[in-house]
């Protein structure tokens, strides 16, 4: 039988993500969080309505790998820095949980 989708250990690991790259960002605008957008390159400022994104979403990741990993070994994948986003929210509200690769395709 199929293993269902849960979120917790994967918020879990988000949440120290997050805070990392937070604290990161706060240290490049000098008390204010300073991000280059993933998908635009634009700057974003802590004032800018930005979001942390999952580039290859979580749900896509346990449906490829549930019988081979356990719910903390795919949030470890999921969360390594390389596969989180910052965007702004209208951009991420955008791409959704879609696979990115045809996400981006999609004018």
């Amino acid at each position: 039988m199929s293993r269902p989708y849960y979120r917790a250990e994967i918020n879990r690991a988000f949440e120290r993500v997050k805070a990392l790259l937070h604290s990161e960002a706060l240290g490049r605008g000098n008390g204010n969080a300073h991000y280059i957008d993933t998908y635009t390159g634009e700057e974003l400022w802590s004032v800018d309505r930005y979001d942390y994104d999952h580039i290859s979403p979580s749900e896509m990741v346990h449906s490829r790998y549930k019988e081979r990993l356990t719910d903390l070994e795919i949030a470890e994948i999921v969360n390594i820095p390389e596969n989180i986003a910052v965007t702004l929210r209208s951009i991420n509200q955008s791409k959704g949980k879609k696979d990115p690769e045809f996400w981006i395709l999609v004018p």
